[in-house]
């Protein structure tokens, strides 16, 4: 056997490697798409066309070697199913090209119908009026026939078709994969008239099927893999550019919102200090040391709730109270208030792991300033003789729950008093605030001073 018809069979092969590999991709990618289908059915003529080359190229070696066999036909036969499968796929090549480029024209459509049928019977009429007469393979490997009227009409239908469809590929090649299938269709083109019609040695044709195959293979798997992902990362970008504008807009509102919350801490806290400037100038006028030490007290109240206020509007959390800083502020201020000296105090703030919310900060500032100021006014008189002490901590206690403790060495209270019944304010605010508000529970010990343990679960 010549060396060319080695090549003609393993290009052959190649391409029918190809179009089944065309046709399980475009297949398993997305069968429900309408273009996918179309060239499902291009791909598949395709390999029927290619099978029925193979198959007239092993039956004319095994005419050579003057071999028969009723199971794989005759030359003759494989070369009628050749020529009628390479007629089909031309035509439904336009199909596929008018469904890819969303082509709606139903005149179009019409026309691959209708030239189908007018192939096949040209088909048929050629058969009947010996269309291939005289057909043998020569030593050089060519076809020699002579084929008459209804012959060559069946071939200008072919290369009208695949011509027709090669023009609206090329048009439209800025579409991705145009380009490459629209170069694919001009290779089966020129194989089909220069290794078909013009009768060139026989590799040329298969040859030119095989790189047709494989530059629309490349075009497919571009199209059908590659340009979905490329698309996705397009999506994916355009999404992340839409979030990051959100994220953009969320912050400069948050941003702003922050900036009109901490205004309104600011204002509060300034409304607050005016009430107890007010409270300070009417204490300065009472003739009565009692009506002064109410008006100090409750001057004593607001500003222990202003101070809240300032903590929040100068922390970077609006949300949340440093509640070591904030105690720390207020004890100062209390003592500061009452006329007594620091370095004279030994005063020990625990508080490090305490963040609170405004809704337990202000209760607890409350119970704090009314213990601290008992301490004041009635825990240190001037008889004494060790060296003042207030302690304030606040810890976790437990899993669930909080705990304040205040305490001080000073002479505690007297046996007269009881707290449980006391008509004192601040005494009340204590117990009012510890049990309804916070929902806890008061541990009162007067020894060595006094301390008060309360616990309440955590916000």
């Amino acid at each position: 056997m010549p060396l060319f018809f080695w090549i003609d069979l393993s290009a052959l092969c190649l391409s029918l490697i190809l179009s089944s590999s065309m046709t399980i991709v475009v297949l398993g990618t997305a069968p429900e798409r309408k273009e996918n289908r179309a060239f499902a059915l291009f791909a598949v003529l395709v390999i029927g066309w290619t099978f029925s080359a193979m198959m007239l190229r092993t039956t004319f070696l095994f005419q050579q070697h003057a071999l028969e066999s009723e199971l794989i036909g005759t030359p003759f036969t494989w070369y009628k199913l050749t020529a009628i499968f390479l007629g089909l796929a031309s035509i439904l090549s336009l199909r596929f090209t008018l469904v890819f480029l969303k082509i709606k024209s139903k005149r179009l459509h019409i026309l691959t119908f209708a030239g189908a049928l007018v192939l096949l019977t040209f088909y048929f009429i050629g058969n009947k009026l010996n269309f291939f007469t005289k057909f043998q393979f020569t030593n050089r490997g060519t076809f020699e026939n002579r084929i008459n009227f209804a012959g060559w009409i069946a071939i200008a239908i072919v290369l009208f078709f695949l011509i027709y469809s090669f023009i609206l590929l090329w048009r439209n090649r800025n579409q991705a994969g145009d380009f490459e299938l629209s170069i694919g269709m001009l290779l089966l083109i020129i194989g089909i008239s220069v290794g078909g019609v013009i009768n060139v040695p026989i590799p040329f044709m298969s040859i030119m099927n095989a790189l047709s195959m494989v530059v629309m293979s490349h075009a497919v798997i571009r199209r059908q893999i590659f340009n979905p992902l490329k698309e996705l990362n397009v999506a994916l970008q355009k999404e992340n550019e839409t979030r990051k504008h959100a994220e953009d807009s969320l912050s400069l509102s948050l941003a702003e919102k922050e900036i009109l919350l901490k205004e309104v801490h600011h204002r509060v806290k300034n409304n607050l200090q005016i009430i107890s400037s007010l409270l300070s100038l009417q204490s300065s006028k009472a003739k009565d040391p009692g009506e002064a030490s109410l008006l100090k007290e409750s001057q004593d109240r607001v500003f222990s709730i202003a101070l809240i206020h300032q903590q929040l509007y100068q922390s970077s959390d609006l949300s949340r109270i440093d509640f070591e800083s904030y105690t720390s502020s207020l004890v100062r201020n209390l003592c500061i208030s009452y006329g007594i000296n620091l370095n004279e105090m030994d005063n020990k703030i625990d508080c490090r792991e305490i963040e609170l919310p405004i809704d337990i900060a202000i209760p607890c500032g409350l119970i704090i300033n009314e213990m601290i100021v008992n301490a004041l006014k009635h825990g240190f008189p001037e008889s004494i003789q060790r060296k003042p002490k207030l302690s304030v901590s606040f810890k976790p206690h437990g899993t669930d729950q909080l705990q304040l403790i205040v305490s001080d060495n000073g002479v505690g209270f007297s046996d007269e008093i009881d707290f449980e019944n006391s008509d004192s304010l601040g005494f009340a605010l204590i117990k009012q605030i510890a049990e309804r508000q916070l929902a806890g529970t008061i541990d009162l010990k007067v020894k060595n001073g006094v301390t008060w343990k309360i616990t309440f679960p955590k916000p």
